[in-house]
């Protein structure tokens, strides 16, 4: 099976890559390092010379592009080239706020996966699952992960759909675990007077021996994680 880069050295180093065709789910609690993490995802397909679509719901798209220049081996003009898709504005300053409750977001981001744009083989970042289902239901946002993975693994390419952690039903957490292809946890373990933030690998298809903890600082160029397995 090839792989194709995380956009993490340290994570490359653990797994290899994420498997092409493969969409991974990446549970997080609140905080910077998910969208440091989705922002290196990206920038691994920039130097990878890959299609690079953001989805984003959550910030607007001034501050992606930023933060992907302001990543290692990048800067702005090769942050330019990411497409990054506005849902942001529509939701926080709708032109016509009739016309924007008359379809769900769900179904923006579904019309966007239908339409010629995603032809082909694309690194996906869909920021995120969570701010689609603020005004959807659990079904919409479950046909679109499906129609996510489904693309995906058609076009051998990669797509990363973000969801915050304790915001949605157990059995949708679950359902979602089952549908994707790879998952990835970030938490805090505290042993003592210490705090260690982690990022957990639950399940990646095709990759032998996946399951780890990897323990993840945050610095000037993204996220750093540890080249070794940690036993807690």
């Amino acid at each position: 099976m090839e792989l194709t880069t995380t956009g993490i050295s340290g994570l490359d180093a653990q797994i290899g890559g994420f498997p092409r065709g493969s969409t991974i789910l990446f549970l997080s609690e609140p905080c910077n390092a998910t969208y440091i993490f989705a922002e290196q995802f990206a920038s691994g397909g920039i130097l990878k010379n890959e299609k690079v679509v953001y989805y984003s719901l959550e910030r607007p798209t001034r501050e992606i592009v930023d933060g992907i220049a302001g990543l290692e081996s990048i800067g702005p003009e090769k942050a330019k080239s990411v497409e990054c898709v506005d849902g942001y504005s529509a939701i926080m300053e709708p032109e016509n706020k009739k016309q924007a409750k008359s379809q769900s977001r769900a179904q923006d981001a579904l019309d966007f996966l239908s339409s010629a744009k995603m032809k082909g083989p694309c690194r996906l970042a869909l920021e995120s699952l969570s701010s689609i289902m603020m005004n959807g239901s659990e079904s919409d946002a479950i046909a679109l992960l499906q129609k996510i993975v489904f693309l995906t693994r058609r076009s051998g390419g990669v797509s990363l759909v973000m969801m915050t952690k304790g915001m949605h039903s157990t059995q949708f957490e679950y359902t979602a675990k089952h549908i994707v292809d790879g998952v990835l946890e970030i938490g805090i373990e505290r042993r003592g007077f210490g705090i260690y933030p982690f990022i957990m690998i639950t399940k990646m298809r095709g990759v032998i021996e996946s399951t780890k903890m990897l323990l993840y600082k945050e610095t000037e160029r993204g996220l750093w994680l540890e080249s070794t397995r940690r036993v807690f």
